[in-house]
């Protein structure tokens, strides 16, 4: 069923910046002038021990000619897909509903396989993750409560420092890890870039 609903329009006092990721799916920070009152992470780990275990039993099956628990196994990937960006996304939204005029930003997946980095094994588990799904999710039930969605250019938001602004490709350690080569803040490195996708927007907010 889809039915149409006026997108507001307001002055944001909170902003919940949406990182996506894969070892977090997605961290929602929440940004009232310059203090973040709430951080949400959002894990990957199970989804991505399932997905292993799926994916180990269907080389067996698709080696053994066994086509329908190929296809059984491929369904069962998909639906624990769903399920968990429609979780995910009422938690987001749930996050924004505590505030007063409330949006949310997230990053525009133009290019986002080109601009995250990672090993050969994380990277293939990048590429089968549906970030377009989960924005979705996120945006009507956004759109339902009367809350506001924007999106932004998320570059060089994994690498700026959300204290002191200095961007270095040398302050993301690695895939957890964030420490400023320049002013010494340390953090989460998805919770640092959640808070630099709100701060993007603040920059540009429309009115």
């Amino acid at each position: 069923m889809k039915y149409e609903v006026d997108k507001p329009h307001y002055q944001p006092r909170t902003i919940i910046g949406v990182d996506l990721g894969v070892s977090k799916l997605a961290t929602a920070s929440a940004l009232s002038k310059d203090a973040v009152s709430k951080v949400n992470f959002f894990d990957g780990s199970e989804l991505r021990f399932k997905r292993k275990c799926y994916k180990r039993s269907l080389s067996e099956w698709q080696s053994n000619g066994n086509d329908a628990m190929v296809r059984r196994s491929k369904g069962k990937i998909s639906n624990l897909s769903t399920y968990l960006n429609h979780c995910i996304s009422k938690e987001i939204v749930s996050l924004a509903e505590q505030y007063p005029n409330p949006v949310i930003v997230m990053e525009s997946l133009k290019g986002i396989r080109e601009r995250i980095k990672y090993s050969k094994r994380m990277n293939a588990e990048l590429h089968s993750w549906s970030f377009a799904q989960l924005q979705s999710f996120i945006e009507y039930k956004a759109m339902e409560k009367g809350i506001r969605v924007e999106y932004v250019n998320a570059k060089n938001t994994s690498r700026m420092c959300s204290n002191c602004g200095h961007t270095h490709k040398s302050n993301r350690k690695d895939q957890t890890h964030f420490k400023c080569s320049e002013c010494g803040y340390e953090a989460n490195s998805d919770f640092n870039a959640s808070v630099n996708i709100a701060k993007v927007f603040r920059e540009g907010a429309p009115t």
